[in-house]
């Protein structure tokens, strides 16, 4: 055999070798770089539904609470005893007592309620134009 035949055998052989060796890790590297991408998407998908699907709820369970909240306040009887004594030159018709006294009533029950629920920071009950007729504010720790 002269030389440039074995040099060409030897060259046929050193391509076969690395091909044989070289396009299976490249093939298993790109499917383990996929499936590993695919893998960590999901996982992260997965995650940030859990995290929207909680602050969801918190949020649902908070607005649910602020409307009964809300609910209650409308049916306290100083709001309705300020409504009418403003109606009345600042005396209520019902019981005589004052807008001062009503307004000092609801203060009171803002206070109370503002102390049971420390998600809220402050509340205010407003007349019709918009002016604070009582306000309470909770207190720094």
């Amino acid at each position: 055999m002269n030389l440039l035949a074995q040099s060409k055998i030897y060259k046929q052989t050193l391509l076969l070798l690395l091909s044989s060796t070289l396009l299976p890790a490249v093939v298993i590297g790109s499917y383990g770089i996929f499936a590993s991408s695919n893998a960590l998407r999901d996982t992260s998908v997965l995650q940030q539904k859990t995290i929207i699907s909680e602050r969801r709820e918190q949020i649902y369970s908070f607005l649910d609470n602020s409307e009964s909240d809300i609910r209650f306040l409308l049916k306290v009887p100083p709001i309705q005893g300020i409504i009418r004594s403003r109606a009345n030159q600042g005396i209520d018709t019902v019981g005589s007592s004052t807008q001062a006294v009503w307004t000092q009533r609801l203060n009171t029950i803002f206070v109370s309620l503002i102390s049971a629920k420390p998600n809220y920071r402050s509340l205010s009950y407003l007349d019709e134009e918009g002016r604070e007729l009582v306000h309470v504010s909770q207190q720094a720790e």
